[in-house]
């Protein structure tokens, strides 16, 4: 705190002012800047614990580091498919590799354009494919559930549908002389393990088609296209791609637009 008082020898004998500095001054201002320190840094190690949701670095880290595994087997499984997929190309199969839905931004792994149609071709998510619930008896439905490893199938096939309906529609838009009525379908394909194992081989639990999907392991996904009806000429199978090659731009273009209609 600063204090006036006043001390002899002023000038034409007025008592001069001085200013004195109390001892405790400095150590108060310094207490004070000590405390905004330490309030700011709790307050922003405060916010990067909300950002985290509140969890130690360490499982952050391990969520981070667990998620980009996913991401590379995934990338894995792709190529895998695609390698299986071109084998079409000497047959007059046109196939098209990580395309964007028409007018939005979601994603499609494979394409393929050939005499037997359009088809989406998605590996399945990593992990076995097993069948959960007792065989139906004799005039009941199907009342099991299909699984890869922990993820419930049926989520996932729905969007597998839904990408087709989507294609379908916009291909049918897109085709002015003709009146197009597919046909498409969506193709899931189980992709082996890295390093192979026991998923490499046959899949016994593994049904052909499943709530409106084909399901194929990679080994036999050229073949399975190969044997389809073929109703399609050659001309219309070069017309058809370049249609949906128009259609569907790559992936890391840029030029998908916005869309909401996505299923839950």
């Amino acid at each position: 705190m600063l204090e006036w008082r006043s001390a002899p020898g002023g000038r034409g004998g007025c008592p001069a002012r001085v200013c004195w500095l109390r001892p405790g001054w400095a150590l108060s201002c310094s207490a004070a800047w000590w405390r905004w320190r330490w309030a700011a840094r709790s307050l922003g190690r405060c916010w990067v614990s909300l950002a985290r949701g509140s969890r130690p670095r360490a499982e952050v880290l391990r969520s981070e580091a667990r998620v980009g595994v996913e991401l590379r087997e995934q990338a894995w499984r792709e190529r895998q498919l695609a390698r299986a997929l071109d084998e079409l190309s000497a047959a007059g199969w046109r196939v098209l590799h990580d395309r964007l839905l028409p007018g939005g931004h979601h994603r499609l792994a494979h394409i393929v354009v050939g005499p037997a149609g359009v088809f989406v071709a998605t590996p399945l998510p990593a992990g076995p494919v097993r069948l959960v619930g007792q065989p139906p008896a004799p005039g009941v439905g199907e009342a099991r559930q299909l699984y890869v490893g922990s993820v419930h199938l049926t989520p996932w096939l729905r969007t597998r549908r839904w990408e087709v309906e989507q294609l379908e529609a916009a291909i049918a838009e897109a085709v002015e002389d003709a009146v197009w009525s597919g046909p498409t379908g969506p193709l899931a394909v189980q992709v082996p393990p890295r390093g192979g194992g026991a998923a490499s081989g046959a899949v016994p639990d593994m049904p052909a088609d499943w709530d409106g999907v084909t399901l194929r392991p990679v080994s036999a996904v050229a073949a399975t296209l190969r044997g389809l009806p073929s109703p399609l000429g050659d001309g219309v199978v070069e017309e058809l791609a370049a249609t949906v090659d128009r259609l569907c731009p790559p992936a890391g273009s840029g030029l998908g637009q916005a869309s909401s209609n996505k299923p839950s």
